[in-house]
């Protein structure tokens, strides 16, 4: 886990360009404190820093940039089955020097060259220097981030976009499109960010940047396009469960692999105690379990529950009280953790929680992606329960709701938007119901919505929503919230979870049987083998920031350039629950565009860049 920073440039490197790149690696010490170093080559113009979380091989053996086999790799993430990979590359005749999975890597690069992704079982984003090319990568989940610029002199590339913002002194660029996006989804798809010139990398990417500047993109993996199962509807058996806990307990077992003190971040919900149960019972291990408190504030307070959970488990359990109220933070450092538009506010509570359990911990395992991968959100039971009624014709749906209009004025209003809403709008009328008759009148976003959703013609509504998040809401909004934030305390968070053997075999069921007996029905089942229904049968609570808190700190109206003033106004005054989160996100875009309502500059967060330009080359 660690941070990486660099450039390929049509030209020899200037002095100018060496301090750039020290200042952009710099500037990342915070993803990785145990060793920084950079590697270049001034002829050809060729720039690699990177900053060492040492997780694995803990020598300086597995330091990076690794400069070996006629190559170069400044790598992020892990291979966690890199000893599995270690066993193929010897028989293959590749030999390896170090006990660490950088190394793996590299020589599976030159072993199967770009195929070799296909083979890793693990977050990663890498840069890959060889040939005069430059390569890089990021993993099928997109746990791990890279943006990258292109300029007149070349391609620029980092692990978060504040450095590749400041020092190249990149201009906010927010087209009505993206408005219309962001406002819809609460995030930029990628390969969007919201400046001009700076792009993120999609999950399962690989892009080649060859010495004449050209850049080629490809994608090497996508989660299974969802299909409709027709048939009689059945729970799975038994044996069906025995072949997800195979996979779940194969990713749990290679994720616990670590040369440092490791934990499980442990709440009372099913994803985490599943995780802690399944690394208990079936693994064996004693992993401290690790549940963070937070005193006097609005996040969730779950740590008598897990303490039960670790009880039942038999797992060393800490219970820290983090002194800091995540809300109490000024909105500023939300922003500077995040660095684009991006509503997932609880990357405070994200950083608060990791910062704490850095004190004892360098890992944690989380339950991220258990919601996406088996049908968690309610969103999904919902959908799925609304079916008959959305999969009517268009026509029909809106027949049918101006006769429930008729019929029942004043209810079932919200139920009436989305049976209005046209076929390739209901995800995100569904999204946004309670603003849906203010949001599709938003500039841009009917052609927006006829775009997006263009692949998703003919497929279940209910069927899309768990797609969307794989495909987008995941790797642009709910990881970064976890990512950032933990990164910022310089914590690695494993997700076992996200697995693709864990998704391909969830893939091969009918989908319908992870969403029609109840929510998530299959994961209690499984975890119902472990531990006493009592102590995981209750709603779901979860790190949720309270929007109102943030938007207390924004007392004038938000200048959103492409939007009315009378629209946001009209927004604006409606502060209740079923606002809250599209004022965020207008609140968020005014501060992106230059206007927002705090006059004198706020101080960023921990360990973060200043927001004005480093250097200069």
């Amino acid at each position: 886990m660690c941070g990486i920073f660099g450039f390929i440039l049509n030209r020899p490197l200037k002095d100018g360009d060496v301090e750039l790149g020290r200042a952009g690696t710099r500037s990342l010490r915070h993803r990785g404190p145990d060793h920084t170093d950079f590697w270049m080559d001034r002829q050809r113009g060729v720039f690699l820093g990177h900053n060492r979380l040492s997780i694995i091989d803990l020598s300086d053996d597995s330091n990076q940039p690794m400069v070996r086999y006629g190559a170069v790799l400044a790598y992020n993430g892990e291979i966690y089955n890199y000893k599995e990979l270690a066993v193929d590359l010897k028989r293959a005749g590749y030999a390896l020097s170090t006990a660490g999975d950088v190394e793996v890597l590299l020589q599976s690069w030159r072993a199967w060259g770009s195929d070799c992704v296909h083979r890793f079982d693990g977050m990663f984003a890498f840069a890959l220097y060889a040939q005069s090319r430059l390569h890089l990568a990021t993993d099928p989940f997109g746990e791990k981030p890279m943006y990258w610029a292109k300029t007149d002199d070349g391609v620029y590339f980092a692990s978060e976009c504040n450095p590749l913002v400041d020092l190249l002194d990149l201009p906010v660029d927010l087209p009505p499109r993206d408005v219309a996006a962001f406002l819809c989804l609460g995030f930029l798809p990628a390969p969007s960010t919201g400046y001009r010139g700076l792009f993120r990398m999609p999950p399962a990417t690989w892009l080649t940047i060859a010495e004449d500047g050209r850049v080629q993109s490809s994608s090497y993996w996508a989660p299974p396009k969802p299909k409709a199962h027709p048939g009689r509807l059945a729970e799975l058996t038994e044996a069906d469960l025995d072949e997800i806990v195979e996979a779940l307990v194969e990713s749990v077992k290679v994720r616990l692999r670590a040369d440092v003190p490791l934990g499980i971040f442990l709440s009372s919900g099913v994803d985490s105690a599943l995780t802690a149960a399944l690394a208990a019972r079936e693994l064996h291990a004693d992993s401290l379990a690790f549940t963070v408190k937070f005193a006097d504030a609005e996040v969730a307070d779950e740590s008598e529950g897990a303490a039960a959970i670790a009880k039942e488990l038999g797992l060393p359990h800490q219970v820290v009280d983090s002194a800091e109220d995540p809300a109490r933070g000024d909105p500023q450092a939300i922003f500077d953790l995040l660095g684009e538009p991006n509503d997932n506010l609880t990357v405070a509570s994200a950083y608060q929680m990791s910062l704490a359990a850095s004190r004892t911990l360098k890992v944690a395992l989380s339950g991220i992606g258990g919601d996406e991968v088996f049908y968690g959100y309610n969103k999904y039971q919902a959908l799925y329960r609304w079916r008959r009624w959305l999969g009517f014709p268009e026509s029909a749906r809106r027949v049918a709701s101006m006769v429930a209009g008729g019929l029942f004025p004043g209810r079932w209003t919200q139920f009436r938007h989305m049976l209005s809403a046209g076929d390739r709008a209901r995800f995100v009328a569904a999204k946004n119901l309670p603003v849906w008759p203010w949001l599709k009148d938003v500039p841009e976003v009917e052609d927006w919505v006829e775009g997006f959703f263009a692949e998703y013609d003919g497929v279940p509504v209910e069927l899309i929503s768990r797609h969307v998040d794989l495909m987008h809401t995941m790797p642009a909004s709910y990881i970064p919230g976890i990512e950032r934030g933990s990164m910022r305390a310089s914590l690695e968070v494993r997700t076992p979870f996200l697995s693709r053997r864990v998704l391909d075999v969830t893939s091969r069921f009918d989908q319908r049987a992870f969403v029609a007996f109840g929510q998530k029905s299959v994961l209690r089942r499984i975890l119902a083998r472990y531990l006493p229904k009592e102590l995981f049968n209750h709603p779901k609570q979860g790190f949720n920031y309270p929007v109102a808190r943030f938007l207390e700190r924004f007392s004038r109206t938000p200048d959103v350039r492409g939007l009315s003033n009378e629209s946001v106004e009209y927004a604006w005054r409606r502060r209740g629950e079923p606002w809250q989160k599209v004022n965020a996100r207008l609140a968020i875009l005014g501060h992106f565009m230059g206007a927002s309502e705090r006059e004198s500059p706020i101080s960023p967060a921990p360990g973060s860049s200043t927001g004005r330009p480093l250097v200069r080359s």
